[in-house]
């Protein structure tokens, strides 16, 4: 009786997989680079945007940048339960996605560009975009469930997620090229590409829109967790999923904004920086699958986090190498891209695993996806601010400059907090 449930499930899950066509997961990846362009250019020009084009001071540029991302981390969560209420009353969410995906582009500009004595309106337009987004952001995120019928599907999902993340990522510095670069006429500059890069934004958010009213009305089939080597299952449960994401990302986020800061860099290296950042997040998604396929979830989030934890403190220790400490820094930065990232795909992965296994009826799914993706932008934010208050309370120069002293302290504060993000899993694991 057993085996015949278990083929029956099976056979559930493959129908269900093969109404997915791959046109519809081509469809959600696009969306997802588009998302992704919006939010990487919002994060890594915003503040500088604040300050030249808003006129703020960099205090004032700072404080409205942090409301803003608490602002969409609390809309997260809002959004979330939307989700959910839709799903249970069998409305659409077509019609309000869309308003969003309407004002996203004007708003995400407005944003970075408007000029005005008078802080409210700047921040009226960044809410005003970060509300739009999350309306947009949550939703895509919940199809997750839908399109995930077999483990493999989510791990393939995760794995292509963040591919469009590192290829966003890379269109973004392209763009941001001439903003930096440029001295006359900055804001219309400004307006320009970042006019044009919110138009293919939309472009590539459109067709999974289209597409939106098909996959709610396809049914959500209970997924089986991945299992190890030794037969575990190596999914996680959901709370020690977000405060090891929480711990994670608060560390690495605050290393990470150290990096552009770095004395060595100054003048020469920090292009290079960027790129073996870049190039570890892709590898990483080439050697993933075979990771989480072997290891699980919960153990390949523990050793990823782990071993950042421990390429934190070879930082500061390659810092001083003497004169191959260029080329030593750029690997170690290479290779905690690689772990960075290799936890984030098990994270989203484990997250997949968590909605989609829960049962047909089990209306949290929303909820869940929102309150995870609150805790990164939270993380973040706060992770950015640690750094902030760090460097200031520091004996540093004008220039506000790493030195090989500060980057150990540093590095010393946040390795703790990225050791015990990657024991969470462990342990969770071993209780079993």
């Amino acid at each position: 009786m057993m085996r015949m449930l278990a083929t029956a499930r099976r056979s559930s899950c493959e129908t269900i997989a093969a109404a997915l066509s791959s046109r519809c997961i081509r469809h959600y990846v696009l969306a997802h680079v588009g998302k992704s362009l919006l939010w990487s250019a919002a994060d890594m020009l915003g503040i500088y945007a604040l300050i030249r084009y808003g006129e703020r001071t960099p205090s004032a540029a700072g404080l409205i940048f942090m409301s803003a991302l608490l602002w969409n981390a609390g809309c997260d969560v809002l959004v979330g339960g939307w989700v959910d209420r839709c799903e249970v009353r069998r409305r659409p969410m077509q019609p309000l996605m869309g308003l969003a995906w309407a004002l996203i582009g004007m708003t995400f500009v407005a944003s970075l560009t408007v000029g005005s004595p008078h802080g409210a309106w700047i921040l009226l337009f960044a809410v005003l975009f970060r509300t739009a987004f999350a309306v947009f952001d949550v939703p895509h995120n919940a199809m997750m469930a839908r399109l995930s019928a077999t483990p493999a599907q989510g791990l393939c999902i995760a794995r292509l997620r963040s591919v469009a993340a590192g290829v966003s990522m890379v269109i973004v510095g392209v763009v941001a090229v001439p903003l930096l670069e440029q001295q006359v006429e900055g804001r219309l500059v400004a307006v320009r590409w970042l006019s044009a890069l919110a138009m293919l934004a939309s472009l590539l958010m459109l067709p999974f829109l289209l597409d939106l009213p098909r996959l709610e009305r396809t049914p959500r089939a209970a997924q089986v967790p991945l299992r190890d080597a030794q037969g575990d299952r190596g999914s996680m449960r959901f709370a020690p999923l977000c405060v090891t994401v929480l711990l994670g990302t608060l560390a690495l986020t605050a290393l990470r904004k150290a990096l552009p800061q770095l004395d060595i860099f100054q003048g020469h290296g920090l292009s290079g920086c960027l790129l073996a950042a870049t190039i570890g997040r892709l590898l990483a998604t080439a050697v993933s699958g075979g990771i989480i396929s072997g290891m699980g979830c919960a153990r390949a989030l523990s050793v990823s986090y782990m071993l950042c934890a421990l390429l934190v403190l070879v930082l500061p220790a390659v810092f001083g190498s003497g004169e191959l400490r260029v080329g030593a820094i750029l690997l170690v930065v290479g290779l905690i891209g690689v772990f960075q990232e290799l936890g984030n795909i098990s994270s989203w992965t484990a997250l997949i695993e968590i909605t989609a296994s829960a049962p047909a009826c089990h209306w949290r799914v929303g909820t869940r996806i929102g309150t995870f993706s609150m805790m990164g932008k939270v993380a973040s934010g706060v992770g950015g601010l640690l750094f902030g208050l760090f460097l200031s309370s520091g004996q540093t120069p004008s220039s506000a400059l790493v030195g090989a002293t500060m980057l150990w302290h540093l590095c010393l504060l946040v390795a703790p907090m990225a050791w015990l993000a990657g024991t969470l899993p462990h342990w969770q694991v071993r209780a079993r």
